[in-house]
C-alpha cells in the first residue's frame, strides 16, 4: 500500500497540471514546419539533416522515458541500496542520452561548416 501512495503522490499533481493546461486556450497557433518529405530530398545535406533531426527526437523521447523510470525507481526504493543504485544508473543513462541527442544536432552543422 505504501508504493501506491508514493506513485499517486507523483502522478496526481501531473494529472492536475494536465487538466488545468487542457482547459487553457493555446497562447499561439502552432503550425507544422514546412518541410519536404525524405523521398523528395535531392541534396545529401537535406537527407543527413532530416536523419539527425529524427534521431534527435527519438533520443529525446527515450531520455525523458528513462528519467521517469529512474525517478520512479528512486521514489519506490525505500532506502534499499540496490534499488537506489538501479535508479541512479537509469538517471545516468538518461543524461548520456541527452548529451547524445544534443550532439546529433551539432554534428551536421559542424560537417556542413567544414564542407563549405
Amino acid at each position: 500500500m505504501n508504493i501506491l501512495y508514493k506513485v499517486s503522490a507523483v502522478l496526481m499533481p501531473l494529472l492536475a497540471i494536465g487538466i488545468i493546461a487542457a482547459q487553457q486556450p493555446p497562447p499561439i497557433s502552432i503550425q507544422p514546419p514546412a518541410t519536404q518529405p525524405l523521398s523528395e530530398a535531392t541534396s545529401f545535406q537535406v537527407i543527413i539533416s532530416k536523419l539527425f533531426s529524427f534521431l534527435f527526437w527519438v533520443i529525446m523521447l527515450l531520455a525523458v522515458l528513462f528519467f521517469l523510470i529512474g525517478a520512479f525507481f528512486y521514489l519506490t526504493s525505500a532506502g534499499n541500496e540496490e534499488k537506489v543504485k538501479k535508479a541512479k544508473n537509469y538517471l545516468i543513462y538518461a543524461t548520456v542520452g541527452l548529451v547524445i541527442a544534443l550532439l546529433s544536432q551539432a554534428i551536421p552543422k559542424i560537417i556542413v561548416t567544414i564542407l563549405q
